[in-house]
């Protein structure tokens, strides 16, 4: 059975990527796929930053409970 949970965890990490690479993955994607959907440039760019800077607070309260405990 460990031999089974081996292989399969080796063919997983061959096959998907990392979150790194994931979220890059995805963040390119969902540009392109808002920008075949008639957005511009400019409006796709500038929802990236506000979400960018909407989740700063959340990120930091998690990072601060991280470090409370």
């Amino acid at each position: 059975m460990n031999g089974g949970i081996s292989q399969f965890a080796r063919a997983a990490g061959r096959w998907i990527p990392d979150a790194t690479a994931a979220a890059a993955l995805m963040l390119f994607g969902l540009g392109a796929a808002a920008l075949a959907l008639g957005d511009g440039p400019g409006e796709v760019v500038d929802a990236w930053y506000r979400g960018l800077w909407m989740l700063l607070p959340f990120s930091m309260q998690a990072s601060a409970i991280r470090w409370a405990t």
